[in-house]
């Protein structure tokens, strides 16, 4: 997930087992993005003076309950010959804490700082003023899909792998749902949820493929078939971006595979239109289940009704809806732009 959504402060505290202590703090003015955050970190150590840094940074995993799981520190001195400092926590358990216009998730952490451990605390504030009721022009936030909105027609991209590695149509689907018998739950489900690896998607459905074959397929050029068929879908980006320029929030819920993201995400400059994204493979839940739907909406920090939802599948979108947002379902460029510029209470031509 995007670092800062509508983060308004960071701060990390640590006491090492030796007597050494570690703070660091930040703050985003408001309406800043990632490059407006204001970073300081000190290090005392027992017997000394305090240290500063020239640079400082940290990166954050979140779970699907918007908490922070994971950090990663790099401190660099102000003196150039001097390496920078380097660790790493976990969380041991958090709690949540609301206080004036600050909702803040106040985290237990086990650190390790170039060897050095110790135990602190990770808050992270976030403005409890955009977790309250929408403004009276309606949608303050895009919560949109990946494949097949902001791309060309996944479709496309089927057939040209059917095409390429000569597997019918009828033959994938079948075997995806006698792999679904046996195992209790879809394998394409399993793998956008991140619960197994695409190498073990791959062979899941070359077992299932052989008896129906009469050969065993080769899948291993599965993933670049794939991409290499999908293009940017240019108009919907530039709406996104237009959106974004505007002073909606901007968020991606996809269904995907973790080993993709490195391709994925080489399409587009996701991180320059969206603050948050929400991938399916590292989150544990995919649409439409309603988990996602709600994990989305606390780290995005805004109500569903607060919400325009845009995908190209119905369900998903139905799932959105039943989550409380507006949905737009993409069916093609113009017939989608028309319907978001209308939600938004914009003339249907831009």
């Amino acid at each position: 997930m995007s670092e800062q959504g509508n983060v308004a402060r960071r701060s990390i505290g640590i006491v090492f087992s030796d007597g050494g202590l570690l703070a660091l703090t930040s703050q985003l003015p408001a309406g800043g993005g990632i490059d407006d955050e204001e970073m300081t970190a000190a290090l005392c150590e027992p017997d000394g003076a305090p240290q500063t840094f020239e640079e400082t940074l940290l990166s954050t995993e979140y779970g699907e309950d918007g908490v922070q799981r994971r950090a990663t520190l790099e401190l660099w001195p102000s003196v150039e010959e001097m390496r920078p400092l380097r660790g790493a926590g976990s969380l041991i358990s958090s709690v949540r804490v609301r206080r004036q216009n600050l909702d803040s998730r106040i985290a237990f952490f086990r650190w390790a700082v170039e060897g050095r451990e110790g135990l602190g605390t990770y808050e992270v504030a976030r403005s409890a003023s955009s977790m309250s009721e929408p403004a009276a022009n309606g949608i303050r936030a895009i919560v949109s899909d990946f494949g097949g909105v902001l791309t060309t027609p996944l479709l496309g991209s089927f057939e040209r792998v059917q095409d390429e590695i000569a597997i019918p149509a009828e033959s994938l689907g079948k075997a995806l749902r006698a792999a679904a018998e046996t195992r209790g739950d879809n394998p394409l489900f399993e793998l956008e949820r991140g619960e197994i690896e695409e190498v073990e998607f791959l062979e899941l459905l070359n077992t299932q493929l052989e008896p129906m074959l009469g050969h065993r397929p080769h899948l291993h050029r599965f993933r670049e078939v794939y991409f290499d068929a999908l293009d940017p879908n240019e108009p919907m980006i530039k709406l996104m971006r237009e959106l974004k320029g505007g002073g909606l929030k901007m968020a991606m819920l996809t269904n995907n595979v973790r080993e993709w993201e490195p391709l994925w995400r080489s399409m587009m400059p996701v991180d320059e239109i969206f603050e948050e994204v929400v991938d399916s493979a590292f989150v544990g839940c995919r649409k439409p289940e309603g988990r996602i739907y709600r994990l989305t909406l606390e780290r995005i920090g805004m109500p569903a009704e607060a919400c325009l939802f845009i995908d190209d599948l119905e369900v998903n979108c139905e799932g959105a809806e039943k989550a409380g947002m507006k949905a737009v379902h993409f069916r093609d460029n113009e017939q989608a732009i028309a319907e978001i510029r209308t939600a938004l209470g914009q003339p249907a031509g831009g």
